[in-house]
């Protein structure tokens, strides 16, 4: 808390009177010895860090000073994208901008326009064109998509120029085999590649297995974001703590059934999800939740029990250290607020339904017969997915209706029937992988067709929710 007050009153003061005063206040704090000052040094601390790595950032203070003169140009391609149709466009992260006898060596990243075909990520690209700060961009809005506002895009991509009139693009440097932007490109290729093993005919399917998989993209808009949103559903295409949590869920039975001991099993099972974080584009959710379960996991290597919400609070922590500007991002707090609210609600909730599925209290337990015990357990199992969906979908909705003016009234019931088979399909889509990498590929097409028939189910459910006229509730 005393982090978040610092970044939100950031702007309020220079960074050197963050600085001053947080040295004064940390004399007291060695003086007095109390918490409230330590608090107090936090607050100063974080201030002082979000103003060095916005407003007076060396890529800022640059931008705002650029001359507009014709700069030429090298870097290399961190990312590549089609935000519209026919439009490629790259992300290229540069070291050096160069006009005649000016130069500048500052770190950037610049959004470069990219006709033809598109290089490879990790390539080294050159050209000559025109720059301009994202500040100074127009906040330009399509008849199609009114609530877009390509400022704010460009902003949340973490640029900082844009390239404009660009001549001369050219690639002059393959990727480099030990650059990690490649491996990743190439690891998220050959995964999207095995799950879709024989069953490439049916586009709508391979598009939710692999948004599902490895996070949506611009196809995953074009074709089911609408249904998927209107149903609440659109979560499970960002890869978060449910993701993470199925990851972390499969690689744990996996080193369990194979007898490998705690200590490999821990620091192997926060690699695996770090590296799949990595896979599927580091997005802040992912991070969150790869940093919370790896707080868990080892609080069980040193033997101490891992509070939730201590666990979350280090896991913001962590990455308002890296990036003080996640806190204003609508991803940031959906993520944090929705595992918040899971954590306060979903135990009352689950206690209180849990109830209807207990047998008499007054019937001892030896006497339930198999088929009781089945169903107490199924009956339990249901109620804590309704808990939990239920608990999500009262602390996401606030902030939907404060960030995006809508709201689905249909999640409550179509969540708990959604996130189970997400579960599934993930499963399935990591055994399809093991099996194309390892085993056989007539095993993986096995389970992509598994997964190809959860998937039509899928799309059934959410298509029938979005056709709902009380299902979804937009303000004007």
């Amino acid at each position: 808390m005393s982090a978040i007050v610092g970044i939100s009153f950031s702007s309020k003061f220079s960074s050197w009177s963050w600085i001053i005063g947080g040295l004064g206040l940390l004399v007291l704090w060695c003086a007095l010895k109390g918490t409230a000052w330590i608090l107090l040094v936090t607050v100063c601390t974080f201030g002082c860090l979000h103003r060095l790595q916005t407003t007076e950032s060396q890529a800022t203070l640059l931008s705002y000073s650029l001359p507009p003169h014709l700069w030429q140009t090298q870097g290399i391609v961190t990312k590549v994208f089609r935000p519209f149709k026919k439009t490629t466009c790259l992300i290229v992260q540069t070291e050096k901008l160069r006009s005649g006898a000016t130069e500048y060596h500052v770190s950037l990243k610049i959004l470069l326009p990219w006709h033809g075909p598109a290089p490879e990520v990790g390539t080294t690209v050159k050209w000559i064109g025109w720059m301009r700060p994202i500040e100074k961009l127009r906040p330009q809005r399509f008849p199609h998509a009114p609530s877009f506002n390509r400022r704010a895009w460009l902003s949340s991509l973490d640029i900082d120029l844009e390239s404009y009139k660009v001549t001369a693009t050219r690639s002059i440097a393959s990727p480099a085999k030990w650059h990690v932007r490649h491996w990743v490109e190439a690891a998220r290729r050959r995964i999207a590649e095995a799950i879709s093993r024989g069953i490439e005919k049916h586009d709508a399917e391979i598009t939710l297995i692999r948004a599902l998989t490895l996070g949506a993209s611009h196809e995953t808009e074009k074709m089911l974001a609408e249904a998927f949103r209107r149903t609440g559903t659109y979560h499970i295409f960002s890869v978060s703590g449910l993701h993470v949590g199925m990851v972390a869920a499969i690689v744990w039975q996996a080193f369990r059934i194979l007898g490998i001991p705690h200590s490999i099993t821990v620091p192997m099972t926060i690699l695996t999800l770090f590296s799949y974080a990595g896979i599927t584009g580091f997005r802040p959710p992912a991070l969150r939740a790869a940093c919370m379960a790896s707080v868990f996991l080892v609080g069980s290597c040193v033997w101490r029990r891992a509070l939730v919400l201590n666990s979350l609070a280090a896991a913001a922590l962590c990455m308002l250290i890296c990036k003080a500007e996640l806190l204003f991002r609508p991803g940031f707090q959906l993520s944090f607020v929705v595992v918040t609210a899971i954590a306060l609600l979903a135990p009352p909730l689950y206690r209180l339904g849990r109830k209807l599925c207990l047998p008499d209290p007054f019937l001892p337990r030896v006497l339930l017969t198999p088929m009781q015990r089945f169903f107490e357990q199924l009956g339990l199992a249901v109620v804590m997915v309704v808990a939990v969906s239920t608990a999500a979908w009262a602390g996401s909705t606030p902030l939907l209706l404060w960030h995006f003016q809508n709201a689905s009234l249909s999640a409550l019931f179509v969540n708990p029937l959604i996130v189970p088979l997400a579960f599934l399909i993930l499963s399935f889509a990591a055994l399809g992988t093991i099996c194309d990498l390892l085993f056989s590929t007539w095993l993986a097409t096995i389970f992509a067709h598994t997964n190809l028939a959860i998937a039509s189910i899928v799309l059934a459910i959410v298509h029938w929710a979005a056709s709902l006229s009380w299902g979804f509730l937009q303000i004007p």
